[in-house]
C-alpha cells in the first residue's frame, strides 16, 4: 500500500494505492488510525479480484456471504 497526502485546505486529501493481494478494508483502517483520522469521507475506484460480500437474510437472521473469486471492478467503494 503506497499513500500520499496531496492538498491540506480546509481538509486532508490522500491518495492511497493498494497493491495485488492487499486486503483493502484492514488497509484502510490501518491507514486511519496511523493518521488519526476519526471522521472521514472515503471513495474508491479501481477492481478487485477476491471479494466477500453478503446480504442480511431477515428471516434467517443472519448474513448470507456471496465470494467472488474473479476480477470485479469497483462500482462503490464507501465506509
Amino acid at each position: 500500500m503506497k499513500t500520499k497526502l496531496i492538498a491540506e485546505d480546509t481538509e486532508k486529501t490522500f491518495v492511497v494505492v493498494f497493491e495485488t493481494g492487499d486486503e483493502v478494508i484492514a488497509g484502510l483502517t490501518r491507514f486511519a488510525r496511523e493518521q488519526h483520522l476519526h471522521g472521514s469521507r472515503l471513495s474508491g475506484i479501481g477492481a478487485l479480484s477476491h471479494v466477500k460480500r453478503g446480504f442480511f437474510n431477515r428471516s434467517e437472521k443472519t448474513y448470507q456471504p456471496i465470494v467472488i473469486d474473479e476480477q470485479v471492478e469497483v462500482l462503490s467503494l464507501a465506509r
